[in-house]
């Protein structure tokens, strides 16, 4: 079955549930990007560890791993789901909905193109993998076998106490665990 074939999906709300990011401090510096005043932004152009390329036009966070940029995140989408607790290192306090795809199927997303315009992006899922859409409304994806070291379980999430928390309460519990977690 070629890609064209497979099923394209919509992010299906009423399938959604929230889930809950693994208070994890992550290292990550802020790019800060010219802008000329005869072109605009400049493209910037990563690869993501998981393969492909990254296009980023204005400021961006580059996420560091092992000392090498492993992914970056546009700045105003990073800010407004990260909080830095200390200097250099943040933690994801937004919580996402998402459900997992019964089927082999596929999802949009939209990615910014060379000349600064939207173009969409299309992935392939697998059946058991995770279709999320972040609280700014990005949809993405996430392997079944990555989603574990992402983001708790509904059982755990459920034996924390995650469900009961406000939006609010859940930033202050995951920046709290993740300080508890540095010290650790």
């Amino acid at each position: 079955m070629s890609d064209q074939e497979i099923p394209e999906v919509r992010f299906d709300e009423s399938m959604a549930t929230p889930i809950f990011p693994r208070p994890e401090l992550k290292h990550a510096a802020l790019v800060l990007m010219p802008v000329l005043a005869e072109t605009g932004s400049v493209p910037t152009f990563i690869r993501p560890e998981w393969g492909g390329i990254q296009v980023f036009y204005g400021d961006y966070y580059a996420v560091i791993k092992d000392g090498v940029v492993a992914y970056g995140s546009a700045k105003v989408q990073w800010e407004a789901m990260h909080v830095q607790p200390t200097p250099g290192y943040w933690v994801k306090t937004a919580v996402p909905t998402a459900y997992q795809a019964t089927q082999v199927c596929r999802i949009v997303t939209l990615i910014p193109d060379e000349q600064g315009t939207i173009r969409e992006a299309s992935h392939v899922l697998k059946k058991g993998d995770w279709i999320v859409r972040q609280p700014g409304g990005e949809v993405q994806h996430i392997k079944a076998e990555k989603y574990p070291q992402l983001y708790y379980g509904a059982e755990h999430a459920s034996r924390l106490g995650l469900f009961e928390m406000s939006a609010s309460d859940f930033a202050s519990w995951a920046i709290a665990e993740s300080q508890l977690q540095s010290i650790l």
